[in-house]
């Protein structure tokens, strides 16, 4: 998946969302690039809060459909390329790489172009508790964003 076709599509994900009455934010890869911080990822990574979790079922009526292979995963066909969305609820989540500790996105994010993104501060927190290489070096390259602004 092109970062472009990511891009593009999340208005259109951003809409959806809200029609179905969805809170969300996006989280992982996709949410650094307001920061001009560009990764390379093969889907967009959401929260969505525990109050509204259960509306996701809603957007099989827009053409959503559940992985089979990966139960957290949501797919979405445009222009003959799946776009996957991976769903975390707000609380802990299971991951492949052990416990996910993920926050109340309604409490901890920002609309950046129409589209609501986690909180700079909440993303750096969030990559920090991962065990995973590539969120410590991610919240590393956000903290110094800051440092940058001082100087």
């Amino acid at each position: 998946m092109s970062p472009d076709n990511l891009k593009g599509f999340l208005p259109v994900l951003h809409k959806d969302l809200e029609l179905c009455g969805i809170e969300y934010a996006i989280c992982g890869a996709v949410a650094m690039w307001p920061y001009n911080i560009d990764r390379f990822t093969r889907d967009i990574d959401i929260v969505v809060s525990k109050v509204t979790a259960l509306r996701l079922k809603s957007l099989m009526e827009l053409g959503y459909q559940w992985s089979e292979e990966f139960p957290r995963t949501l797919r979405y066909q445009t222009g003959g390329v799946p776009i996957e969305i991976d769903v975390l609820i707000e609380g802990f989540n299971l991951d492949s790489e052990g416990l996910l500790r993920t926050p109340n996105p309604v409490h901890s994010r920002v609309r950046i172009n129409g589209v609501w993104f986690l909180r700079r501060d909440t993303l750096i927190l969030m990559k920090e508790l991962s065990d995973r290489e590539q969120d410590q070096l991610d919240a590393k390259r956000l903290k110094e964003l800051d440092d940058e602004r001082q100087l």
